[in-house]
C-alpha cells in the first residue's frame, strides 16, 4: 500500500480554458460589471453552456478580478422585544382561508412581544357574500373561545 494522489485524473465538469479566458477578459474590459453581468454577456454572445453566476464569481476569485471590500452600509437591526410581558402585543389578521362550502375564514393572533405566548387565538367565518362580516366582529369579542370554522 502505496500513498497516492486523491487529484482526479480527469474533470469533465471543469470551465473550458477558453470560456474562462473570455470571462476574465471581459472583467478587465469592463471593470464595474459583476458576474451577474458577465453570465448575462456570455449568455447573449451565444457562448455555448454559458456558466451560471456562481461559476462566473468563482472564475473572477481565483484569478484576483474581484477585490473584497467591506459593506459600505452598516446592517441596523434593532429588536422591539420589550422587557415584561404584556407590555407590547403584535397582532396578526389573516383571511383568505376558504372552506369547502364557500365561506371565507379569517384568523386573527396576538402574541406578546416578551414571552411569545399566543394571548389571542381568534376565527370567524362569513358567508360568501360577506354578509355576516358584522356579525363575526362581534363574535370574536364576546366568546372566551375561538368559534370552529
Amino acid at each position: 500500500m502505496a500513498e497516492r494522489s486523491r487529484r482526479p485524473k480527469a474533470s469533465p465538469p471543469r470551465l473550458p480554458a477558453r470560456t474562462e479566458a473570455l470571462i476574465c477578459e471581459l472583467r478587465r474590459a469592463h471593470p464595474r460589471w459583476g458576474p451577474r453581468r458577465i453570465a448575462h454577456e456570455l449568455q447573449a454572445r451565444g457562448v455555448p453552456n454559458a456558466p451560471g453566476r456562481s461559476t462566473v464569481y468563482r472564475v473572477l476569485v481565483r484569478n484576483a478580478l474581484v477585490q473584497h471590500q467591506k459593506q459600505r452600509h452598516r446592517r441596523a437591526y434593532e429588536r422591539w422585544q420589550r422587557d415584561a410581558p404584556m407590555q407590547l402585543w403584535q397582532i396578526d389578521l389573516m383571511g383568505g382561508v376558504f372552506l369547502a362550502d364557500g365561506r371565507e375564514c379569517k384568523l386573527g393572533t396576538g402574541i406578546d412581544d416578551h414571552s411569545r405566548f399566543l394571548v389571542i387565538p381568534r376565527s370567524s367565518s362569513s358567508s360568501p357574500h360577506g354578509r355576516s362580516a358584522r356579525r363575526s366582529r362581534t363574535r370574536w369579542t364576546a366568546t372566551a373561545s375561538p368559534p370552529r370554522c
